[in-house]
């Protein structure tokens, strides 16, 4: 996937998933000996904390000693994809904050529900523009809402209910 993105559209940057990773993380990581929430841990702040190379390498090969896990193959591929998952290689990207490709897994279920592989390519984009449709029906709903409506105040303090 990243090949054919950077192919059609050359100016973007792929980077990977830190939902995905973690996941990765929880099935890779569990089998060492001590402090694997430790290790889960600290693998989270290497994707958001530091924000200088000098200063994640720094870390990483702190981690590894500290928790003893130099050599580890699964450690040491997720250190070679550093540059699309650490923050500090990809702070120069605009990214709207998103890090995991749910909000994309959430879309590609909601397509199934409307698609058929039988359909052609005219079915196909009447039946995705009626997706655009639906979801932009159900914004406008929970907008008008917000906006019409008197949330539901839990409690009951006359201050709170008047404001």
């Amino acid at each position: 996937m990243a090949k054919a993105c950077a192919h059609v559209m050359p100016n973007t940057y792929h980077r990977l998933c830190t939902w995905h990773i973690m996941q990765n993380a929880m099935k890779h990581v569990n089998n060492l000996s001590r402090c694997t929430s430790g290790v889960r841990s600290v693998l989270t702040q290497f994707m958001d904390y530091y924000e200088e190379k000098d200063e994640f390498l720094v870390a990483w090969e702190s981690m590894l000693d500290e928790y003893n896990v130099c050599g580890h193959p699964w450690l040491e591929s997720i250190f070679y994809l550093r540059k699309k998952r650490a923050m500090t290689y990809y702070k120069w990207s605009w990214s709207a904050r998103v890090k995991t490709s749910r909000i994309s897994e959430t879309f590609n279920a909601t397509l199934k529900d409307y698609l058929n592989v039988d359909h052609d390519v005219v079915q196909f984009f009447m039946h995705f523009e009626r997706v655009l449709n639906d979801k932009q029906y159900k914004e406008l709903e929970a907008e008008y809402a917000l906006c019409q409506k008197l949330p539901n105040v839990i409690i009951p303090v006359s201050m709170v209910v008047k404001a």
